[in-house]
């Protein structure tokens, strides 16, 4: 049987690391079994804030690697840049600085009008033009765009309609216009809310299928499209590295302390800021248990948030970025693993790594969200409510006691975790796609 030609289309790629970066490394590692060969067009210089060499290493070498021009200025630049136009929008007290905050708002509606839907925009023509030849040179059969960027829409959109027999896949990492657009993105407009709106609406038009990783914004995207069919709308959720975690060896942490890592980019948005409360929770504790609990921070800290961490009354660790690999130790010697959102229909990427690990998870979290069902589901932490600091403070109380006491009542599903291991999720979307069916 022929095998089928996948164009993994992403912004990011390793070196690149951060979130959704594994989950295209996994399509380029696990699709060959299912009789395909994999191509990944990708931009040349990413503005990205992270770097993940290891997991570059786990790319096999045979993909084909396509790096397409990508005119765009370091992200440290743009990102203190952009932050530094959004401060001067706030009202001035004299004249001259009312000016500044004036022409500030010029500069930003300008930068909001160019950079539309996002600034990896800039991109977009080179990466259709590559997409375009290599389609045709390595008679791709399936064009699979991971996103966002939503800007990598226009290549979907490009792609599908100059080669309409390839079969094109939409992954939605995060639902656009309900939850990025509305929550997070600090260029929203109306004008680009309209353009949005028509982007989304022509990419799902002329794809083939449309994932979500959760089943909340899958509903999301499928009620604004009742008249296409069931078929193309897909469960796709993230997954874990079984290799990355097999074997790990767990062991107590020095001086006998109770360690909460938090494995991942903290951040200061809506979603993440309820690490806050978790903080506070933990410097509220009776003196006899606070001395004993410690934070580990395992990952990169915004500048928006590193005041979070400041003059606590409890030991925090600032590990900044690791690999997995490079982790690893410190995962070992984890107690729990902690993760927050306040965001009911997402449950973020870290998730699954802590399904690898083998650690029980403590979830601030909405407690009928994505993310507390997958817990219940596996059996693998327990969750409270990310606004309720006295439900917060007595699960921090309960797990020191369990620690101490060596209370065995944790009991996670070995085969429902299973299910979430990238193996498992490649070959599932295999099945469901046809990818690797023939042509």
């Amino acid at each position: 049987m022929p095998r089928d030609r996948v164009l993994l289309i992403s912004y990011l790629f390793p070196p690149s690391g951060g979130v959704g970066v594994p989950r295209v490394v996994s399509y380029a590692r696990y699709l060959p079994a299912h009789n395909c060969e994999v191509f990944v067009l990708t931009a040349r210089y990413p503005a990205t804030p992270l770097y993940d060499y290891d997991l570059a290493k786990t790319v096999p070498p045979e993909t084909k690697v396509i790096r397409a021009f990508n005119p765009e200025i370091p992200y440290s630049v743009r990102d203190r840049f952009w932050k530094k136009v959004i401060a001067g929008q706030e009202p001035r007290k004299n004249s001259r600085s009312g000016s500044g905050g004036a022409v500030k708002s010029v500069v930003k509606r300008a930068i909001q009008r160019t950079f539309c839907p996002d600034v990896q925009v800039v991109w977009a023509p080179f990466a259709i033009r590559a997409a375009r030849h290599i389609v045709q040179r390595y008679d791709i059969t399936t064009a699979l765009v991971n996103l966002p960027p939503f800007s990598c829409l226009k290549i979907a959109v490009a792609v599908k309609r100059r080669f309409p027999g390839v079969k094109l896949i939409l992954e939605f990492r995060d639902e656009w216009i309900e939850n990025y657009f509305a929550q997070y993105d600090t260029a929203a407009t109306d004008y680009k809310l309209g353009l949005a709106r028509k982007l989304e609406r022509d990419s799902i038009e002329c794809a083939d299928f449309v994932t979500a990783v959760t089943r909340a914004q899958l509903g999301q995207i499928r009620r604004r499209y009742p008249e296409q069919s069931d078929r193309k709308f897909l469960y796709a959720p993230n997954g874990y590295e079984p290799s990355v975690y097999a074997n790990l060896q767990s062991r107590a942490a020095p001086g006998g302390k109770m360690v909460v890592t938090h494995f991942g980019t903290v951040y200061a948005n809506a979603t993440a800021r309820p690490i806050v409360n978790y903080l506070d929770a933990v410097d509220g504790l009776p003196d006899p248990i606070r001395s004993k609990v410690e934070t580990w921070l395992i990952g990169r800290v915004s500048r928006e948030a590193a005041s979070f961490v400041e003059s606590r009354r409890h030991t925090v660790r600032q590990f900044g970025f690791m690999s997995k690999e490079a982790a690893r130790p410190y995962l070992e010697e984890t107690s729990y693993n902690l993760i927050v959102s306040g965001n009911p229909t997402t449950h973020g990427g870290k998730l699954f790594d802590y399904l690898g690990t083998g650690k029980p998870i403590l979830a601030l979290c909405p407690v009928d969200g994505e993310m507390a069902q997958i817990i219940r589901e596996t059996g693998t932490g327990w969750c409270v409510n990310p606004d309720d600091l006295g439900a917060i403070r007595q699960l921090l109380i309960s797990s020191f006691d369990r620690l101490e006491n060596a209370a065995s009542v944790w009991n996670p599903d070995a085969e429902a975790i299973r299910q979430y291991e990238w193996p498992n999720l490649v070959a599932r979307l295999a099945g469901l796609t046809g990818m690797g069916s023939g042509r």
